[in-house]
């Protein structure tokens, strides 16, 4: 079969590159990217043309190594009770190995990997739950003790009447109720704001002292101007002294 037409290198040598019709070797030549007219070398012998042919590349399954790795490295987790992370390495341990496994029929490799994942999944999801069995009374009472002890930072309700505006003055009355036994002072931020909007136009405060399991009424008042439609009062902090 002969030569395509097409350009290829010279076979002169005169010039980097040379235009073949397809049945002979013409004037046209190229170098540099500048193309020329070389009527000498229009019957050079034609020398063969190698189609260039990309190297082989060797299927690969990465899947099933992740498979492998994630299966034991979730069975080490596990095995030292470390279950919100050993319990999604064994679940995805499971999916790479099926998936790694099923194309390892395909390309021929990986089968091993998979097949280890497949099993060390399944293990890493079952000491996942067998810790998160183990230590579920541990785990429930330090939670409980964490909320106590936010808790017992806090412990206090704030509620805040509808504001008045008396006299070009918006007036805020609330409640503070102590949750805790012993006496506690507070200082209350709050927040003035025009009807529909965010942006305080006044932030005012108020220390209130209440008894142990008590409450207290406060009041806490701001100049509002008479652009101001409907201003309300929200409660912007509440900082417990004691």
């Amino acid at each position: 079969m002969g030569m395509a037409p097409g350009w290829y290198p010279d076979p002169t040598g005169r010039y980097e590159l040379r235009y073949y019709n397809g049945q002979s070797w013409t004037a046209d030549v190229a170098s540099g990217g500048n193309r020329h007219v070389d009527a000498l070398g229009t019957s050079p012998s034609a020398a063969p043309v190698v189609a260039f042919r990309p190297p082989d590349v060797e299927p690969t399954n990465g899947l099933a190594t992740a498979a492998l790795v994630t299966g034991l490295v979730g069975v080490a987790l596990g095995a030292i009770l470390l279950f919100p992370l050993s319990l999604p390495l064994g679940i995805l341990a499971t999916i790479f190995g099926g998936i790694g496994l099923r194309r390892s029929s395909r390309v021929g490799r990986g089968r091993p990997q998979a097949v280890t994942g497949l099993i060390t999944g399944p293990l890493a999801v079952a000491l996942s739950v067998f810790a998160l069995v183990t230590l579920w009374d541990d785990l429930r009472e330090a939670f409980h003790d964490a909320s106590m002890k936010a808790r017992a930072a806090t412990q206090y309700a704030v509620t805040l009447d509808p504001a008045e505006v008396t006299a070009g003055r918006v007036v805020c009355e609330g409640r503070l109720a102590n949750e805790r036994s012993t006496e506690r002072t507070f200082v209350v931020r709050l927040d003035f704001l025009p009807a529909g909007s965010s942006d305080p136009f006044a932030t005012e405060q108020v220390t209130v002292t209440v008894a142990g399991d008590e409450s207290e009424r406060f009041e806490v008042d701001a100049t509002v101007g008479s652009d101001v439609v409907r201003p309300r009062c929200a409660v912007e902090s509440v900082r417990a002294l004691g």
